[in-house]
């Protein structure tokens, strides 16, 4: 009788227990998805500059976007978000011509952005990138001095 008492006590508790535990889980998810949601909104607002690939210079361009009122968002492989809204720059700095043209042209289909900035690795491929109005950025010269010129309205030295 005593342990059918003890094992009811213990059922009893150990239920409790996961109800509370469940109940702050679904609280925690709940703050979780308000949070998001906000940041969502938050983000769709804001002119955003994606830029793709990994390079020496991604926080030096983190910086010099900031600066300028964009948001810098970096992805190290193509992938689109609906929520991206104000797409309003491109800079594509990875060290494969081929995806930094592909992620370019992808995001101007998509977003509708006209400032389009990539790294030629291989200049046998500089053509390419002039024929879809994507504007070149050598590696060996700062690339936010780069940027600065080009959106100024110079043109970029390749030399």
């Amino acid at each position: 009788m005593l342990t059918n008492i003890l094992l009811i006590l213990i059922t009893v508790a150990a239920a409790g227990y996961g109800y509370s535990l469940t109940s702050r889980l679904d609280r925690w998810v709940g703050e979780e998805k308000k949070l998001q949601a906000d940041e969502e909104q938050n983000e769709s607002q804001e002119s955003c500059a994606v830029v793709f690939g990994e390079d020496e210079w991604t926080e030096e361009i983190g910086g010099w976007l900031k600066s300028r009122g964009l948001r810098p968002v970096f992805i190290e492989e193509a992938c689109l978000k609906k929520d991206w809204k104000n797409v309003s720059l491109v800079i594509a700095i990875s060290s494969s011509d081929e995806d930094n043209l592909s992620v370019c042209n992808l995001l101007r289909k998509i977003y509708h952005t006209e400032q389009l900035y990539g790294i030629c690795n291989d200049q046998v491929n500089y053509i390419v990138y002039k024929r879809f109005h994507i504007q070149v950025l050598n590696r060996d010269i700062k690339i936010t001095e780069q940027l600065e010129n080009a959106m100024s309205g110079n043109e970029v030295v390749i030399a």
